[in-house]
């Protein structure tokens, strides 16, 4: 049968997708809600059974294509080059529908 994974893999593979066309570091950036069940964790004071919204923000680098190239996540000038290109997706005319459905997502009811 089907694992939670599974599910929680077949939720995430109908994010909705900004286009980040044109990032040499980024090779998709997604996002969307799943609703889930707490388990219980006494280190940090977590209860069993709480229905909870995790919104993702998933964003793919070109990591394997990177650190054969020698540049490592940790180096400022990747930091910053992977945050410049997250910001011009988000903010693209092309992305505004889905950069907005990402912002109402956020909000609180």
């Amino acid at each position: 049968g089907a694992t939670a994974y599974d599910h929680a893999q077949m939720l995430f593979n109908g994010f909705p997708e900004l286009d980040s066309n044109g990032s040499t570091v980024i090779s998709a950036i997604q996002f969307g809600q799943i609703e889930v069940v707490t388990r219980a964790n006494a280190w940090f004071g977590i209860e069993a059974g709480r229905k909870v919204t995790l919104t993702v923000l998933s964003v793919n680098t070109t990591g394997a294509t990177l650190q054969n190239a020698g540049v490592s996540e940790s180096d400022p000038a990747l930091v910053a080059e992977v945050a410049g290109d997250i910001a011009r997706a988000l903010f693209a005319p092309r992305n505004r529908a889905t950069t907005k459905q990402l912002m109402q997502s956020l909000k609180k009811p």
